[in-house]
């Protein structure tokens, strides 16, 4: 399937609804291949869309990586502000 698609101005694109609803994503990736460009649906929930490509480790469920995942990601965000609010990093100009 091809669509022309315009760009604005502000050099955004939208892409068409029935696209959108047939990846069902929320995010896209944008790669330059040199000659060409190429727009892949980003996951929602990239870990659960790996399922069954790789074995897990014994024990391992795709909830508890979920889970360790989002713990990993709210740590680091609260180190980030914890940093930025005190001092450790350059805060942006007003």
């Amino acid at each position: 399937m091809r669509k022309l698609i315009p760009i604005t101005r502000g050099g955004q694109i939208s892409l068409p609804a029935d696209i959108r609803h047939r990846w069902g994503a929320q995010k896209v990736v944008l790669i330059d291949e040199g000659n060409q460009l190429v727009v892949k649906p980003v996951p929602t929930d990239p870990i659960r869309a790996l399922i069954g490509k790789f074995p897990l480790p014994a024990g391992v469920t795709v909830d508890s990586l979920t889970a360790q995942y989002r713990e990993d990601e709210a740590e680091a965000e609260d180190r980030k502000w914890h940093e930025y609010y005190h001092g450790n990093l350059p805060r942006v100009a007003e």
